[in-house]
Order: structure tokens, then C-alpha cells, then sequence
């Protein structure tokens, strides 16, 4: 059995990123979900789930740089 980290899939969560931004603007198929209890007509655990995604494809990108070892130890992205 092989384990690997392939980076590549950072691009498949930058489409469904873009893809889920452009539905959510227009709030697309949210109408049920606002009617139920839980969400009491707030999106807010969607726009958590997106934040998470959105560090989730930040966090691939950095690891294609050569310093990623660095990465979060500063408070600060190797970029920095």
C-alpha cells in the first residue's frame, strides 16, 4: 500500500470553491435549509464550512513552496 500527499488536488477544491460562491450569491438551493430550525434562517454554519475549505486549498498552496516545513510555526505563511 502507498500513502502520498498529492498537492494537485488543491485545484478541485478551488473549482468547487468558485463553483459554491456563485450559488451561495445567489442563494441557490439554500431556501430549505433557512426554513429549518436549526439554521433559523442564517447561513452562518455554510460560511464556516467555506472558511474551512478556503484555508484548506491556502493550506495545499503553501505546501508546494520549498519552506513549508516552516509553515504555522511564526504565526506567519512561509510567503511572509
Amino acid at each position: 500500500m502507498m500513502l502520498a500527499n498529492n498537492t494537485s488536488i488543491r485545484h478541485i477544491f478551488e473549482v468547487l470553491h468558485k463553483q459554491y460562491k456563485k450559488l451561495i450569491g445567489r442563494k441557490a438551493n439554500t431556501f430549505m435549509y433557512e426554513k429549518t430550525k436549526p439554521f433559523g434562517g442564517k447561513l452562518d454554519e455554510f460560511i464556516e464550512s467555506e472558511e474551512c475549505v478556503r484555508s484548506l486549498i491556502d493550506e495545499y498552496q503553501e505546501a508546494e513552496r520549498n519552506n513549508y516545513v516552516n509553515y504555522g510555526q511564526t504565526g506567519q505563511s512561509p510567503a511572509d
